[in-house]
C-alpha cells in the first residue's frame, strides 16, 4: 500500500539554511522536484504580462500580452543574495519566432530580477524560465 511521507529539515518559519552535503557522489533525486513558495510579479516595458500562479523565484511560466514591447521582467518575490543563473526557453511558437529575430533574445540578471529582452513583438509570447544562486 502506499504511504505519504513527509520530512521536514530544518525550521519552516524564517530564513533557514539547510546544507545537504553528498561527499564526491552527488545527491539523488527519485521522482519529481517540485519548488513552492511566492510567485514573482512580472511586468514588460508596455502592457501587462500575466505570470502562471503557480511560478516561484525558482521556476515559472510567464505571458507576454499584445502590447508592442521589447522587454519582460520578473521582480523576485526575495532577493536574490547574489543575482542568480537563470535559463529561460520559449513556450510557444511566437516565443520562438522571437529567438530567430536579427538580435535574438537574451536575458540579465540581478539580486531582484531577470529581464529578458527581444525586438519589439505584439505576440503573446510564453516564456519558461528556471533560477539557481549560485555561490
Amino acid at each position: 500500500s502506499a504511504v505519504a511521507n513527509t520530512i521536514t529539515i530544518g525550521n519552516v518559519t524564517g530564513a533557514t539554511l539547510v546544507d545537504v552535503l553528498a561527499g564526491t557522489d552527488g545527491i539523488e533525486l527519485t521522482g519529481q522536484l517540485v519548488t513552492k513558495g511566492t510567485a514573482p510579479a512580472a511586468t514588460q516595458s508596455a502592457g501587462t504580462p500575466t505570470i502562471t500562479a503557480t511560478s516561484t523565484d525558482t521556476a515559472g511560466i510567464v505571458t507576454t500580452d499584445t502590447t508592442s514591447h521589447t522587454t519582460v521582467i520578473i521582480t523576485f518575490a526575495a532577493a536574490y543574495t547574489t543575482a542568480p543563473s537563470c535559463t529561460f526557453s520559449a513556450g510557444d511558437a511566437d516565443a520562438a519566432a522571437l529567438v530567430g529575430t536579427a538580435n535574438g533574445v537574451y536575458g540579465v540578471t540581478t539580486t531582484t530580477t531577470l529581464t529578458i529582452t527581444h525586438d519589439a513583438s505584439t505576440a503573446a509570447a510564453i516564456w519558461h524560465y528556471h533560477c539557481i544562486e549560485l555561490e
